[in-house]
């Protein structure tokens, strides 16, 4: 019997503030903050200081981490502010 290593990965938002998602669907399309690699998560966005993620990964996948910013209403209120901080 052969096992698969997995790893857990938490991700510490000590800051993340991207834009909210809209309104119909609640998607995030102005800005994304994506994990691939591990198990499948939704697109993450808004406010999301001080919570946490966790994701699973095997021993040999590599995980990556991408942040897409867009079109943001509230750039000019948030353009001093570190928008991700990570604690791994």
């Amino acid at each position: 019997m052969s096992f698969v290593k997995v790893l857990m990965f938490r991700l510490n938002f000590a800051t993340l503030q991207l834009a909210q998602p809209e309104n119909v669907d609640n998607k995030c399309i102005y800005d994304q903050f994506i994990v691939s690699g591990g198990n499948t998560i939704p697109a993450i966005c808004g406010i999301n200081n001080g919570l946490h993620s966790k994701f699973f990964v095997k021993v040999y996948n590599k995980l990556t981490l991408l942040l897409l910013s867009g079109v943001r209403s509230d750039f000019d209120k948030l353009q001093d502010r570190q928008l991700l901080n990570i604690i791994l």
